[in-house]
């Protein structure tokens, strides 16, 4: 019986379990069944003040079957569980302790926890749980397993009245039965203390009914402990609805299912997952997100029986969807394979490229495509690449080459083929070219340059004959290849010699040429070509010499006067 205490004014009620007095216990119950498919939610407010900080209180569940149910024993018992020879509530389900002293997770209040439950010790400022009367007649004889025991920071006990707190209990029903303790300390709101025990298992199936109640309990310490009903009902439902989007016409797109799981309280919004199930054959599974929940999933082709089962929080129990119809991927898209053939060089390995195309909204085709050269396949397959693109390199002989190509299709697109389609092939090796450079010859007048015109005459080729047109000169720092007689200046694919001052002879000299290392060379190769140069006088310097002149006038003279001698003898 609670303690009787001073009448509250009206609609200012507050039920008063204990007074501040040693050794007291006082229970109150709801001595009405109701049934324990919709679980709980029950709201109130306790204050606990005025003595020296023991023991608490509780709020419990029994089997609805017992009628008029005592209190459990006092103490750290807090009126649910055993004492020792003292019996607990018969038939409890579940008792929540408030508790100051710390005396509810105490072994000698009620007996230990199960295997892996919390440890069985005393915990000042709790909030703890322990579960069913387990005594084979259901008379309170307990135990009374522990099932959870958290520490309170802000502590249990309130300042009178006027810090009294609001308390908001959750048991789920079964199959899965959650225990969620929720607080408001300050008036800001609840804050989940014990937030979505599962208690399905270690406390075992609920009765078919429950009766709820309140008890307190004093010890050597004492307080006055009073709660404030506020409110009780079936725990919150929830419902969920299962729809699902239309894959593309074609390929391996995916089909969106989509869970709207929406609650019976406005004010608490659906939080945990939901599995989506065809059959027993789980599908995956997706978190909810302001109640809704998505997952992406690839069917097969045709219609398929889809539902989605919500997990449950700590305020919604679990729940599934009504069976609804999802469509499965199209059949599969459609390639087209264009394939060019490559212009080939004189010579090297040729290379062939297929580009495939793709389907608007789908991904880029991939796998594999197969060269064929009149029905064999060209090794190793092709791999597509990001952009759709297949490229096979290797050694087709010269000639014509009927080319087929053949795609294997992936997930998204089917099989293809394209040809054939004529290809011409190439001597496969190139080798090592060739430069022959030849002897010249070139001639300049004394102290005159001349420029020599080079690279013409001289040749290059490929081994399988072919010119390359593509030559550098290379003037050689080999003294052994410059001018003995003059310097050398190349410009332009020319040279400029210039014999040296007053010279008249012979002179020689050598420069290199190269061909340019290009495609599908990797290789240079050089010649050397000599240049034979005459230097000759100029055609003035050619005349007869002075001294020659003289001796020629005189005996001209001496002749003239010898004839004129005869002359004048025969006159005489």
């Amino acid at each position: 019986m609670p303690v009787l205490s001073a009448i509250d004014a009206p609609g200012q009620g507050w039920l008063r379990l204990t007074d501040a007095q040693n050794s007291q216990s006082g229970s109150a119950v709801y001595n009405t069944p109701f049934s324990s498919n919709d679980g709980v939610l029950a709201e109130f407010e306790y204050a606990t003040w005025g003595g020296n900080g023991a023991d608490g209180f509780t709020f419990y569940l029994l089997d609805g079957s017992v009628n008029n149910p005592p209190s459990g024993a006092s103490d750290g018992s807090l009126g649910y569980s055993s004492w020792g020879s003292r019996p607990g509530v018969p038939k409890g389900y579940l008792g929540i302790g408030f508790d100051e002293f710390g005396n509810f997770s105490n072994p000698s209040f009620g007996g230990c926890s199960l295997p892996g439950g919390p440890t069985c010790t005393r915990v000042p400022n709790s909030i703890a749980i322990r579960g069913k009367d387990n005594s084979a007649a259901g008379d309170g004889g307990g135990p009374y397993p522990l099932l959870a025991s958290v520490v309170v920071p802000e502590g249990v006990a309130t300042a009178g009245r006027a810090g009294a707190r609001k308390v908001r209990i959750t048991v789920t029903p079964a199959p899965t039965i959650y225990v969620t303790v929720e607080v408001d300390f300050n008036g800001s709101g609840y804050r989940k203390v014990i937030d979505s025990l599962d208690i399905s298992t270690s406390n075992g199936a609920p009765p078919a009914t429950f009766k709820m109640g309140f008890s307190g309990g004093t010890g050597s310490l004492n307080n006055v402990h009073e709660v404030r009903f506020l409110g009780g009902q079936g725990a919150r439902t929830a419902s969920v609805a299962l729809t699902s989007s239309a894959p593309a016409v074609c390929g391996a797109s995916p089909t969106n299912l989509t869970a709207t799981v929406t609650g019976s309280d406005p004010t608490q919004i659906p939080s945990g997952s939901v599995t989506f199930m065809e059959g027993t054959t789980t599908l995956g599974s997706a978190p909810l997100d302001a109640g809704v929940a998505t997952l992406p999933v690839v069917l097969t082709p045709g219609m398929h029986n889809v539902v989605a089962n919500y997990s449950g929080d700590s305020a919604y129990s679990t729940t599934g969807s009504p069976t609804a119809s999802a469509s499965g991927q199209g059949a599969a898209c459609n390639t087209t394979i264009t394939f060019t053939p490559s212009v080939v060089g004189q010579c090297g390995p040729v290379t062939l490229s297929a580009t495939l195309s793709s389907t608007a909204g789908q991904a880029v085709p991939t796998g594999t495509v197969i060269f064929k050269d009149g029905g064999v396949s060209l090794t190793p397959a092709a791999t597509l690449n990001g952009a759709g693109v297949a490229q096979w390199t290797g050694s087709l002989a010269s000639g014509d080459h009927p080319i087929t190509v053949e795609y294997s299709g992936d997930p998204n697109y089917a099989s293809s083929n394209v040809g054939p389609i004529t290809q011409t092939g190439t001597n496969p090796v190139c080798g090592t070219p060739a430069v022959t450079a030849g002897t010249y010859a070139a001639s300049t007048l004394v102290n005159e340059p001349v420029s020599i015109a080079i690279l013409y005459s001289d040749q290059s080729s490929d081994p399988i004959g072919a010119p390359l047109a593509q030559q550098s000169v290379q003037p050689d720092t080999d003294p052994t290849h410059l001018p003995s007689h003059g310097a050398v200046v190349f410009s332009n694919n020319s040279v400029v010699y210039t014999p040296n001052e007053n010279y008249v002879g012979t002179d020689s000299f050598k420069y290199t040429i190269c061909t340019v290392v290009a495609a599908p060379y990797t290789t240079q190769a050089c010649g050397v070509a000599v240049v034979n140069v005459t230097v000759t006088k100029k055609i003035d310097q050619a005349a007869v010499p002075v001294p020659f002149v003289n001796q020629l006038v005189l005996l001209l003279m001496s002749a003239v006067l010898v004839a004129l001698g005869v002359l004048g003898l025969r006159r005489k």
